[in-house]
């Protein structure tokens, strides 16, 4: 009899803890706070700009182009800064463009002004995967790429 009557205790505190761990492993974090944590380096991206189909893997050997020192740095009061793979920074302004935070832009003047599109696939402290897409001068860019923490 004692059983029956704590089971349904013991049922109901097992479903609070586990959805209570569930949440704390994703750390209550913002999508803001989770973009702005730390910077971002490429692991990897494929795509096409122009007419050229663009492969990089980090520590890849197939590579058409070398990101291994570019990242990104995005900043809570909606700046950031962008580090070519020769060391040349960009300052740039980003925004989420939907409610949902699963479109972002961000413009940055580079050799001219080029607004960045991503549409976010997945966000978490340890990666970031997403379709980017711009026109750079007469050359349309469309690649999905993903980050990790520099």
């Amino acid at each position: 009899m004692t059983i029956t009557r704590t089971l349904p205790f013991i049922i109901f505190f097992s479903l609070i803890v586990i959805a209570y761990s569930c949440t704390k492993s994703q750390a209550g974090k913002t999508p803001e706070q989770l973009l702005t944590g730390n910077a971002w380096k490429v692991k990897e991206v494929r795509g096409v700009f122009g007419n050229a189909i663009v492969l990089y893997v980090r520590g890849g050997t197939s590579n058409t182009f070398n990101l291994d020192n570019e990242h990104i740095l995005f900043k809570l009061d909606s700046t950031g800064v962008y580090t070519d793979n020769a060391g040349n920074q960009s300052i740039f302004t980003w925004s989420f463009t939907n409610s949902q935070k699963t479109t972002l832009t961000w413009i940055v003047q580079f050799s001219q002004l080029t607004t960045i599109n991503w549409e976010i696939l997945t966000l978490s402290k340890d990666s970031i995967k997403y379709n980017e897409y711009y026109t750079s001068g007469s050359q349309n860019e469309y690649s999905t790429e993903v980050r990790t923490p520099l």
